[in-house]
């Protein structure tokens, strides 16, 4: 099953919380609406440089924010270790069948 961060969810929360539209938060990050839903939807993330300005932007206590930053590294990494583990119990399973 894949791994779903938790980023966008929150980061969507916060912007609707304040009653802030896309293009609102955008103008206030220098980016537009379209990073704004790609950041909500995990298809990309905030560059880290521009956190500081997205806690502002959204109000975001710095304590919530690196609890699902952690979350999500943890999550992406452990994915990836069953990831490799799934292949690598298929590598196994072909050379036995050889």
């Amino acid at each position: 099953m894949p791994f779903e961060p938790k980023l966008g969810a929150f980061l969507r929360q916060r912007r609707l919380a304040l009653g802030l539209t896309q293009a609102e938060v955008g103008e206030k990050l220098g980016y537009t609406s379209q990073f704004i839903a790609n950041w909500e939807r995990n298809a990309s993330t905030p560059p880290a440089a521009r956190l500081h300005d997205l806690i502002q932007a959204l109000k975001i206590d710095e304590v919530d924010l690196l609890e699902i930053l952690t979350e999500d590294s943890m999550g992406h990494f452990k994915y990836a270790i069953q990831n490799a583990q799934q292949r690598m119990s298929e590598i196994s399973r072909k050379k036995v069948g050889k």
